[in-house]
């Protein structure tokens, strides 16, 4: 298994070809804070972020605690990694926490952020987006969460907002760095959500120019990957 996360060098060969060279959007100041959950993050980001009405995205330590969950109104928890959570994970994909009384519905999809999870990614992504979908037409409020909430987490709430808005990769992605900065999908799974548009979206659906191709002054290309 060759991951995309670490230094290592990466074996491009077993990359989906796709063709992504937009400049990373600007990155932007920290929401309000109304809008996030401030835990003890890495680079001054927020543990949880509201990028959606209902939907957040975290990192592993926004699912670490039941109370935490209670506080910010989750109902459901899909956790990305390959990780069970050991304090919600029981049998039948439901979970509660007797000292907090929170029960939750919950998912875990056992992605690594690795060149492993591509020939199965479709069908993950399909799986995710049911889950946040269900949730909240049934009027709940959804943590999406991975290990530090950078790629993919972020790379399964733009599979989601790309088919529920009917809006473009670029569009969502710029949507979502926007509630959390650090959001940033690896290469391959570039690929996949590529592929996702083509799934989901008409094709006399246009591409968004991204607001960065307009700028005189683009930024270096998206790097391969980042741990997330």
């Amino acid at each position: 298994m060759i991951s995309l996360e670490g230094p290592e060098l990466i074996d491009t060969s077993i990359i989906p070809t796709c063709v992504h060279n937009d400049p990373v959007p600007p990155t932007p100041s920290l929401g309000a804070r109304s809008s996030s959950f401030r835990g003890s993050s890495r680079l001054a980001t927020p543990s949880m972020s509201l990028v959606a009405p209902g939907l957040y995205i975290g990192d592993e330590a926004a699912a670490a605690s039941a109370l935490r969950l209670r506080l910010q109104g989750v109902t459901h928890v899909l956790n990305c990694t390959n990780k069970p959570n050991p304090i919600f994970e029981v049998p039948g994909g439901s979970s509660s926490d007797g000292e907090s009384g929170l029960t939750l519905g919950y998912l875990r999809l056992n992605l690594l952020d690795s060149t492993s999870d591509l020939p199965r990614m479709q069908s993950v992504l399909r799986q995710g987006v049911d889950f946040i979908r269900s949730a909240l037409q049934s009027g709940g409020i959804v943590l999406v969460h991975c290990h530090r909430g950078i790629s993919r987490s972020c790379t399964l709430v733009m599979a989601h907002m790309i088919e529920a808005d009917q809006r473009s990769a670029e569009s969502v992605f710029e949507i979502i760095r926007a509630k959390r900065r650090i959001c940033d999908p690896n290469l391959g799974y570039w690929c996949a959500i590529q592929e996702w548009e083509k799934l989901v979206l008409p094709p006399r659906l246009p591409r968004q120019r991204s607001a960065s191709r307009l700028s005189p002054h683009p930024l270096a290309p998206r790097p391969l990957s980042r741990a997330g």
